[in-house]
């Protein structure tokens, strides 16, 4: 029979987007379809319920997870021992805003025009169905989050289990939001710190009737809490991490215009921390991840088939369209699909040189300009601009979904380095106006990880 006990074991998380988080409230504005989850200071935050919600499906495979999650069915119903935080903003300094502590005009004026970001509805034909134009809001990479776990612990199963829901926090498979198939989501965590009480014992009943539930407690009450480390060694995920430089010109267009073009690439505020735990303001170049899957998918699909084609199986490019499905995730009516594999939106600091390049329609019948069909385009010079390209794939789940096709999931991830080979030989052009000769790059002479 299980000992039966009565602790509390509180787990207290900072996390850092590494990636712009799509946290949406569920509401459109004027300017987008789907605004940030703001809290009554109108600072970003995470709530609860959407960390409850990730951590729950990230941890469904565990053995009776729902002890502690918990569960509604014909048989049994209880509740979850299991409390999540919501996640509170740290502002520039490192402290959490939390409560009604009362948030800086600079912190404030930063976060009161998040990002938004534009997208275009593509259909299961692989183009841009009408009216499908869509955007939404974003929170800047490099903002930081604090939030708490707690657990009631009545059985050492409890424990055990808690302690893996917090190997699954720190593994870095874990992505928050929406988008995540998009670049958006990912994070790091920070810190983390424990602490456990014995209900049993009076001492440390009083220490837990004493505790405080505010994230913006201070150090040195923190520091007597354990800190939390886990060596990461799940292999749930296949990741590629590797540095490209452009040739000359890249074109990721921004969807809007200035005074000098009529189209302009996308610049992003984002946030750097420093060793001494404070944040500076930083502006750099994007590249949305939206826009590199697309060509990512395109030539995973020609090489899928070069693979079936050098079996001697012939060309069946049906074959590469159900590869890409798999692999990429699709939509068709009612049938949704989520994509196994995950490219993270780069966004890097850099000196900036623009260059406005003058277009002039031309008439395809007559050969000859359109009247009044002038226009301009800025791209960016970014040549010995490092990039790091990050991209993850669910091994597992690619396993699974191949199990009952005629499809090898080793097939599907040769194809994925086949391509990754042309990018890093620059045979893959990325962005905008890459029939113009802009958008090439090259693997960068530092030492790439894969």
């Amino acid at each position: 029979m299980e000992y039966v006990c009565n602790k509390r074991k509180i787990a207290r998380i900072l996390i850092e987007a590494t990636v712009p988080m799509a946290i949406g409230n569920g509401e459109a504005g004027i300017i987008t379809v789907s605004e940030v989850a703001v809290d009554y200071n109108g600072l970003p935050y995470i709530p609860g319920t959407s960390l409850a919600g990730v951590l729950r499906n990230a941890s469904k495979e565990l053995d009776k997870i729902s002890d502690i999650f918990g569960t509604v069915s014909d048989k049994q119903a209880f509740g979850s021992k299991l409390i999540v935080s919501d996640a509170k903003i740290v502002d520039f300094n490192g402290v959490v805003v939390d409560a009604l502590s009362k948030p800086s005009e600079e912190l404030l004026k930063f976060y009161k025009d998040c990002p938004v970001r534009q997208h275009v509805k593509i259909n299961s034909g692989g183009v841009a169905e009408s009216s499908g134009k869509f955007d939404n809001q974003v929170v800047y990479k490099g903002t930081r989050f604090c939030f708490d776990l707690s657990c009631i612990i009545t059985t050492s199963k409890d424990e055990d289990l808690f302690n893996e829901v917090l190997k699954i926090v720190n593994s870095g498979n874990l992505r928050i939001g929406s988008g995540t198939r998009k670049g958006y989501g990912k994070f790091e965590v920070i810190s983390a710190w424990t602490v456990l009480f014995d209900l049993n014992n009076d001492n440390e009943r009083n220490r837990y009737l004493d505790y405080s539930t505010l994230l913006s407690i201070d150090s040195e009450t923190l520091k007597r809490w354990e800190q939390y480390s886990s060596t990461k060694t799940d292999n749930s995920e296949c990741r590629k991490e590797f540095k490209i430089v452009p040739d000359d010109f890249i074109f990721f267009g921004s969807g809007f215009g200035n005074k000098n073009a009529d189209d302009v690439p996308v610049f992003e505020k984002f946030l750097e921390w420093t060793d001494k735990g404070k944040a500076d303001q930083k502006m750099g170049i994007v590249i949305p991840a939206s826009s590199v899957k697309g060509a990512f998918a395109n030539r995973f699909e020609y090489w899928y088939n070069a693979l079936i084609l050098n079996q001697g199986n012939g060309i069946d490019t049906q074959k590469g369209k159900e590869a890409k499905n798999i692999l990429f995730g699709y939509v068709n009516g009612q049938e949704q699909v989520p994509g196994l594999i995950f490219i993270d939106d780069i966004i890097e600091d850099c000196t900036i040189k623009s260059k406005v390049f003058n277009h002039v329609k031309i008439d395809r019948f007559t050969g000859g300009a359109f009247p009044g069909a002038l226009y301009n385009e800025e791209a960016i010079y970014s040549k010995g601009t490092s990039f790091t390209f990050s991209i993850s794939i669910d091994k597992q789940s690619l396993e699974s979904r191949c199990k009952n096709t005629d499809h090898q999931s080793d097939k599907i991830l040769k194809a994925v380095d086949l391509v990754v080979r042309d990018l890093k030989e620059g045979l893959l052009p990325l962005g905008g106006l890459s029939n113009r000769g802009h958008g090439n790059f090259k693997e960068s002479p530092d030492v790439s990880q894969n």
